[in-house]
């Protein structure tokens, strides 16, 4: 059974911009942005290290279990994914999370963060 690790702080639906990906050798981050009560939008952070595989998958050719994802992070239990990498990796696990109209994206990882900017990434 997959194990909710974490919820969005809002609603996915309701992102303005976001979501946008950054990712480097070994970490992944997805920005999103948000409605503050003010009107005004800000931006908050998921970012994932150790990370040693991650997948995109555009919103209409998800699956029933990738949408399950929506709005939360998920751990994926007995993932093959994971169970087919050459050794197993030790300490990673299978992450994945849906946006509404993005899709979903899946993570091999060893862990994850939130963070809140107020800021758009460089990449937005």
């Amino acid at each position: 059974m997959n194990m909710v690790v974490w919820s969005l702080p809002c609603l996915s639906q309701e992102f303005n911009q976001g979501p946008v990906l950054r990712s480097g050798l070994d970490h992944v981050a997805i920005a999103f942005d948000f409605e503050t009560p003010d009107g005004d939008y800000a931006w908050s952070e998921l970012r994932f290290s150790g990370v040693v595989a991650f997948a995109f998958t555009a919103a209409r050719y998800c699956t029933e279990d990738q949408i399950a994802a929506y709005d939360k992070l998920l751990q994926i239990e007995g993932s093959p994914w994971l169970v087919a990498l050459p050794d197993g990796a030790p300490g990673v696990c299978h992450l994945r999370i849906f946006f509404d109209d993005a899709g979903c994206y899946d993570v091999l990882a060893r862990a994850f963060e939130f963070f809140e900017h107020g800021t758009p990434p460089a990449s937005a």
